[in-house]
């Protein structure tokens, strides 16, 4: 069962990674070629794009090789092996021009894996000048199980399966995507690299038009390092790197550390290239233990320029 879950898993990476393949060496139109064209705007469901973890969004979204904790349902399903038995969180984002984020997650090992549950509700509000006298709803849902298991002592698989619906007034469309990745150990030192694929899934008709969309499809590739103590230490030091290739956007490039002072204490801090919004990010980390169980408190700063408010995300969470 295991080698073919295996077999299935590096299948959806291999069509992911087919999106992170120059256009040079693909099969497309001479358009998509020239450098001055530039992929925009051409998937539904652009939300779902959105970082959920307030960790990572510290890390400047370098996290695909990072992910061991609950955090890596939303960014690496293969992460959740880590978890040594109950890991939850729940989050809330301060988004764009008055959206906002709300996300929960658990998960729990059992004998033969960790499985894992996960939601993301996004809000958002349109405004009218003039007004209509109608009250306009819109926003979005995503539910998702997972899944992930060993498949060496080194080498974790994990996958998410995610339903999302999106409603804008009385419009409202749905569809099933799909998350899966791989977290390997090296062997040097705590080096490890991941891959990840997310929303992954058919094209989608946004509301009454005729045109399909490509869902927000991307495939995260991290590489991750302590170069300073180790994890088990109280002091430490994490590096990281991650590159994503996406079928809306350039490819585009992350950079992120993470430093833990004397096990209770977090400061991160990130940047990411080429993208359209967000540069240069901050959070910090606070852990408690308390018979046996562990709460952790998170909150991150994202820049994305003079023009609009910064996001701010924060967490709670924990395991035991």
């Amino acid at each position: 069962m295991k080698r073919i879950l295996c077999m299935t898993l590096m299948t959806v990476l291999a069509a992911g990674a087919f999106w992170g393949t120059p256009a040079e060496a693909r099969d497309v139109p001479e358009i998509l070629k020239s450098e001055d064209f530039r992929k925009l705007g051409l998937a539904s469901f652009p939300w779902m794009k959105v970082t959920q973890s307030t960790r990572a969004a510290g890390m400047g979204d370098a996290f695909t090789a990072v992910s061991n904790d609950i955090n890596a349902i939303f960014a690496n399903p293969a992460g959740l092996v880590h978890l040594k038995r109950f890991g939850y969180q729940l989050s809330h984002t301060r988004w764009l021009v008055d959206t906002g984020f709300y996300s929960g997650a658990f998960a729990y090992r059992t004998g033969w894996g960790v499985l894992g549950v996960s939601v993301v509700n996004y809000v958002r509000t349109i405004f009218n000048p003039e007004g209509t006298g109608e009250m306009v709803k819109g926003g979005g849902t995503a539910v998702g199980v997972a899944y992930a298991f060993h498949a060496t002592d080194k080498l974790g698989l994990g996958v998410r399966v995610v339903y999302v619906s999106e409603t804008l007034h009385v419009d409202n469309m749905t569809s099933l995507v799909l998350d899966a990745g791989t977290h390997f150990y090296t062997g040097f030192r705590s080096s490890r690299i991941a891959l990840a694929m997310r929303n992954f899934g058919p094209d989608t008709k946004v509301l009454a038009e005729d045109q399909k969309f490509l869902m927000p499809m991307n495939f995260d590739i991290g590489v991750a390092m302590e170069i300073l103590g180790e994890m088990d230490e109280p002091n430490y030091l994490t590096v990281a790197f991650g590159s994503s290739y996406q079928v809306d956007y350039e490819q585009r490039w992350q950079i992120g550390s993470e430093l833990w002072l004397s096990n209770a204490v977090a400061l991160r801090a990130g940047y990411r290239f080429n993208h359209d919004l967000e540069s240069f990010s901050f959070g910090a980390g606070f852990k408690g233990n308390w018979g046996g169980r562990t709460v952790l408190v998170d909150v991150a700063y994202t820049d994305v320029g003079e023009l609009l408010d910064a996001p701010i995300r924060f967490s709670i969470g924990g395991s035991f």
